[in-house]
Formats: structure tokens, sequence, C-alpha cells
């Protein structure tokens, strides 16, 4: 691999790292005021 193909990887690595990151931080607070759920899942299909 060349010099420019590895930074490539490096760089699409550090993003897919930056996007997990966003994703769970966004899992552990979606849906919830106060540490409560808003709505379960089923109420939200009800809904």
């Amino acid at each position: 691999m060349n010099e420019q193909t590895t930074n490539n990887i490096t760089r699409i690595l550090e993003l897919s790292v930056e996007i997990l990151k966003t994703v769970r931080s966004l899992k552990e607070r979606r849906s919830a005021y106060e540490g409560e759920p808003l709505f379960d899942f089923s109420e939200v299909c009800q809904l």
C-alpha cells in the first residue's frame, strides 16, 4: 500500500470511531427525560 492509501484508511477508521461514539451517545439518551423513557417501543407502535 502506498502512503496515500494508508492515510485514507486511517481517516476512514477515525471517522468510523467518531460515528460509533455519536451513535452510542444518542442510544444512551434517546427518548428519555430525567432518566425515564418517554415511550417504550409498544407505546410508539400504538400511537
